[in-house]
């Protein structure tokens, strides 16, 4: 691609998330009219899957690239992909914040790029 000089090029990437929790599913069970069933509190442990994407879909490290060669791109071999995954609640890593984020991007998606 040509870009005239003194001009750069714009990429637009996308954040995407979503959660599950250990009791998110429907509140239906098979049981006798005689048990009680008892509904949880709260939602439960989660877990949240935090993703980068832009045009050509997720953000990652292209196939035919090398190991050899993420290693020599200063990559962080753990990162083939921009996608990270986050325990959160009480007993976990908390909860995903905006300082979460710059880091990820900074450290693991423009590295990408």
């Amino acid at each position: 691609m040509n870009i005239p000089e003194g001009n750069s090029m714009l990429i637009m990437i996308l954040h995407d998330e979503l959660t599950f929790n250990s009791n998110n599913g429907h509140h239906q069970v098979w049981q006798s009219s005689e048990q009680m069933f008892l509904q949880p509190k709260s939602k439960g442990r989660g877990i949240m899957i935090s993703n980068v994407l832009y045009f050509y879909g997720r953000v990652k490290v292209p196939e035919q690239t090398t190991c050899e060669e993420i290693v020599l791109a200063g990559h962080d071999l753990m990162h083939h992909e921009a996608t990270e995954y986050f325990e959160y609640g009480k007993n976990n890593e908390g909860y995903w914040t905006g300082e979460y984020l710059v880091n990820h991007i900074t450290k693991v998606v423009i590295l990408i790029f």
